[in-house]
């Protein structure tokens, strides 16, 4: 893990206890009144070594690291968990503290007072991070989603570039053929000419290409069935419960509210991506 990510994850908390002591001047700060200033800054240092050294139980003992490409769920996980064990660690820190620099005896039964004040501080900045968080994320998708478009019009620009040329290499001759359940209906069609298919409960709608139109033809057949007969072919790929899509016919790749979508060339349909394929709609887009 990169030295950046640890000082990112960890300076939020920091920076944020620096601003509270200072505006809200908790654990009787407003009552001292000489060296406020200083008091301040050791109470920071001692969040700062509270907090590293709750991160290196998170690190060592629990096994879990600060990755900038872990899931977001996760990455809310790992603070929520750093933030439970700095708790009780900073509290009993700033008890010892303050008893020491204002020359008082430890009154342990003052712990709960500490904890709580310190997990109401934590809540607040564990906002913070919930937020930057969410945001980085945010920005990585978009980073994908830039890069990935911007492949796929390289790759547009590749074969009109080859179509011009003529230097396009020839589709194979092998059709997959494909009989429905109900009057034997029948559908022959090459697998680089399947544009994408729709499951619709028992039913299978294939859209695909043929003399440069696109046809669309109902079979009473499963998804599953049509994954099997088109077994092999690895740029159809199911990127939904209900849709297999050839990856070829990808134009763009756009997030929605609700998730991922493909738009496909020669065509309005949009494709939704579900969450569980989106990693590996993303991989095979990148190749």
């Amino acid at each position: 893990m990169k030295l950046t990510t640890v000082v990112k994850e960890l300076s939020v908390p920091v920076i944020g206890a620096l601003f509270i002591l200072c505006l809200l001047q908790p654990f009787d700060i407003d009552k001292i009144e000489e060296g406020r200033i200083l008091f301040i800054f050791c109470e920071t240092a001692l969040s700062l070594l509270s907090i590293l050294f709750s991160y290196l139980i998170l690190k060592y003992v629990l096994q879990m690291d600060f990755k900038e490409k872990s899931p977001a769920a996760y990455r809310h996980k790992e603070c929520i968990i750093l933030y439970l064990i700095n708790i009780p660690i900073l509290s009993a820190m700033l008890l010892l503290f303050n008893s020491w620099y204002q020359g008082h005896p430890i009154e342990w039964g003052a712990l709960k007072f500490y904890m709580l004040s310190v997990t109401c501080i934590s809540a607040v900045l564990y906002i913070g991070s919930f937020l930057r968080i969410r945001n980085q994320v945010l920005k990585d998708e978009l980073d994908d989603i830039k890069a990935i478009n911007a492949l796929l019009e390289e790759r547009q620009q590749k074969w009109e570039r080859e179509a011009e040329e003529d230097v396009l290499q020839p589709a194979s001759t092998e059709k997959c053929t494909f009989t429905g359940q109900y009057n034997n209906a029948t559908l022959e069609v090459q697998p680089e000419d399947i544009v994408y298919v729709e499951s619709m409960a028992n039913y299978a709608d294939i859209c695909y290409l043929e003399n440069g139109e696109l046809h669309h033809k109902t079979l009473r057949l499963t998804l599953k069935v049509i994954k099997e007969t088109l077994e092999g072919h690895d740029f159809l790929v199911q990127c939904h419960r209900a849709f297999l899509v050839n990856l070829n016919f990808v134009v763009s790749l756009s997030k929605e509210s609700t998730g991922y979508t493909l738009h496909i060339f020669g065509t309005e349909k949009n494709i939704p991506v579900s969450r569980s394929n989106t990693p590996l709609i993303k991989e095979k887009l990148q190749k």
